[in-house]
């Protein structure tokens, strides 16, 4: 499914009652996230579980209420940027064919997509949403069947331990069913590299990682 393209809304921030406008600075993560996408998957451990703030709970505090299937959709999304991937969240929330798109990569169906998951949770085992805010959801036929949401993600680099914010707007495409049908990381709401020469590195990087990163067969 396609859907014509939006404004990027811009990114605002609302911590509690009050709100403040986000500084926006491109991330230094260009190169080490790029390793994070030729690499294997890892698990948490229980102690690194504990210490993580449930999705749930930023998810409350957003502007705009998620129900249903879109609620259980944005928690799965928020799930993978915590560096904890399942075969159940793509089972639930994705179709096989999605297109997963960020400045890196840009990835077609299911074992193209599935790496950069799984590749990110070994780069970076810890990861926590240090904020988040749901600016919209809108249905069609009046508008795309979309969820647009902004993040404040915190990284953790395995072994040195370096810590690195990424500041992204998540744009989520949905199907008739609200099964992900295209999922955007748009780094400090900037529009994706579409030049050829970008481009084309992306596109290598979606079909490289599979011959590198295993990831679990989804049930038929």
């Amino acid at each position: 499914m396609s859907h014509s393209a939006s404004p990027a809304p811009k990114l605002t921030f609302h911590p509690e009652s009050k709100r403040r406008s986000l500084s926006m600075s491109f991330p230094d993560m260009r190169g080490v996230v790029g390793g994070a996408h030729f690499t294997a998957a890892s698990e948490h451990t229980e102690g690194e579980r504990e210490v993580l703030r449930p999705v749930a709970s930023h998810l409350s505090g957003s502007d705009v209420k998620l129900e249903g299937k879109r609620r259980q959709v944005v928690e799965d999304v928020m799930e993978l940027f915590c560096s904890r991937p399942k075969p159940e969240i793509f089972e639930r929330s994705w179709k096989r064919d999605s297109v997963f798109a960020d400045p890196l990569s840009k990835c077609n169906g299911y074992h193209e997509y599935a790496p950069q998951w799984y590749g990110l949770a070994k780069l970076f085992p810890k990861s926590k949403t240090l904020k988040m805010n749901v600016i919209s959801s809108t249905h069609a036929p009046d508008e795309p069947n979309r969820i647009v949401y902004e993040q404040e993600q915190e990284y953790t680099l395995k072994f040195i331990g370096h810590k690195q914010v990424v500041r992204s707007l998540v744009v989520i495409d949905l199907d008739e069913n609200d099964m992900i049908t295209k999922l955007e990381d748009k780094w400090d709401g900037k529009d994706l590299p579409s030049r050829f020469g970008t481009f084309y590195l992306r596109r290598i990087n979606a079909k490289v990682l599979p011959w590198l990163v295993k990831v679990p067969e989804l049930k038929k």
